[in-house]
C-alpha cells in the first residue's frame, strides 16, 4: 500500500523509510549526495493542510460547521431566551480561539469561521423549528465533514479539527444553567446536552 506525505493510504509514492522497508532493508542507508533524503522528511514533516486541499464545497462546509455545532448543542436543551442567547455568545467566543490552538489548519478554518458566524445565510442554514430533525442534520454535516478529513486532511491536523468541535460543545452546554431560581439549582449540563455530546463524538469517530 503506498502513503502520500501526510501519511494518507492509498495516493502518492511512499516515503524514502517505507520505500526501505519494503525493500527488506533494515538499516539506515547512506543519503543520496544528488538527492537527499533528509530534504524530503523535512519537507513532509512541514507539510500542512489548507484550503488549497479541498472543493469549494468541502471548505465551506468546514468553514460553516462550527456555527452549526454552536447552534445544534445549544438547541439539545430547550431553555429560555436569554440562556439560549448566553450559549450563543460562549460558542462565538469558542469558535474564535480555534485560532489559539496551535494547528495552523484550524487557524485557517477558523479565521472564515468568524467571518460568516453570524450572517443569516450561515445561522438560517439549517431550521432548528423542528430541534430533533434539526439535531440530526448537523450530525449528518459532522460525518459528512468527518469523511472530507479522512480522505484529505493531515492526520495531525484532522485530528485538531475534531477537538475544536468538541472544544466547542463543552463550551456551549456548559455556558447556562437550565432550571433554578436567582441564580440557585439548576443543571449545568443536561442530560439532553450530553446525549447530544456523546453522538457528536460518534459522529466524529464514523
Amino acid at each position: 500500500m503506498e502513503y502520500d506525505r501526510r501519511g494518507r493510504a492509498g495516493r502518492g509514492r511512499p516515503c524514502a523509510t517505507l520505500a526501505r522497508i519494503a525493500a527488506g532493508s533494515g538499516s539506515r542507508a547512506a543519503p543520496d549526495a544528488a538527492e537527499p533524503e533528509s530534504a524530503e522528511l523535512v519537507e513532509g514533516e512541514a507539510e500542512v493542510t489548507t484550503k488549497v486541499d479541498f472543493t469549494s464545497d468541502e471548505w465551506d462546509l468546514l468553514v460553516q460547521l462550527p456555527r452549526w455545532v454552536v447552534a445544534a448543542a445549544s438547541a439539545a436543551q430547550h431553555d429560555l431566551a436569554y440562556r439560549t442567547h448566553m450559549e450563543i455568545e460562549a460558542g462565538f467566543i469558542a469558535s474564535a480561539k480555534g485560532g489559539e490552538l496551535g494547528n495552523a489548519f484550524v487557524a485557517e478554518v477558523t479565521a472564515d469561521t468568524m467571518r460568516i458566524f453570524d450572517t443569516p445565510a450561515t445561522a438560517r442554514a439549517i431550521e432548528f423549528r423542528d430541534r430533533t430533525a434539526a439535531l440530526v442534520a448537523v450530525l449528518d454535516r459532522v460525518r459528512t465533514a468527518n469523511q472530507v478529513l479522512k480522505d484529505k486532511a493531515a492526520i495531525a491536523d484532522g485530528m485538531a479539527y475534531r477537538r475544536w468541535l468538541l472544544a466547542i460543545t463543552d463550551i456551549v452546554i456548559s455556558a447556562a444553567k437550565t432550571g433554578g431560581f436567582l441564580g440557585f439549582g439548576g443543571e449545568l449540563v443536561t442530560t439532553s446536552e450530553q446525549a447530544f455530546r456523546d453522538r457528536l463524538v460518534l459522529a466524529l469517530q464514523g
